[in-house]
């Protein structure tokens, strides 16, 4: 039986069977240095969270208050068919923060095999607001092909002013 075979128990759990492979098909995070993480997971064409819908109970928020210092989009399946995809933020109910944040109509055209978009949006650098923020696109088009992983690179906010600083290491008010 394979992994692919699973079932979904009572409390909502999805059982597998079978043999685990390496692959995480859910989000995760990393915590790189300090109050710095990475939140990395799979998107795929027809399953892409739609900003105006509540994220999945199976997504990772970027936690309010954080700031976002780079992301990227790594394609492992060509994108065909739509015309373009913003990427962006949204809240838990799934208003958006900024639906074109992280990055805005990137092109069919672009979202070729092995391409990796570079997110330059105005959140890049920027706060992510009073809510935990989730990922989110809007699309233009329909898409009838695509894969690829998404990385956000962030600093969460520090607890106090009494905190050590994540990169310096110095204590007290930054």
């Amino acid at each position: 039986m394979s992994r692919a075979s699973t079932w979904t128990n009572n409390d909502g759990l999805v059982v597998g069977f079978g043999a685990r492979d390496s692959k995480n098909e859910n989000a995760a995070t990393v915590r790189t240095q300090g109050n710095v993480e990475v939140l990395q997971f799979p998107i795929d064409y027809d399953t892409l969270a739609t900003i105006g819908t509540a994220p999945s109970s199976k997504s990772i928020p970027i936690p309010a208050g954080s700031t976002i210092l780079r992301g990227n989009l790594s394609v492992t399946e060509a994108f065909v068919g739509g015309t373009n995809i913003d990427f962006g933020l949204m809240n838990s109910a799934g208003t958006a923060i900024d639906d074109d944040g992280l990055d805005v109509a990137v092109l069919t055209a672009a979202l070729t095999l092995n391409a990796v978009i570079a997110f330059d949006g105005a959140l890049i650098g920027a706060d992510v607001g009073t809510a935990d923020a989730y990922f989110g696109t809007v699309v233009t088009g329909t898409y009838t092909a695509g894969k690829g992983i998404v990385m956000v690179e962030y600093v969460k906010p520090m607890p106090d002013s009494s905190a050590t600083d994540p990169i310096s290491g110095i204590v007290g008010t930054l």
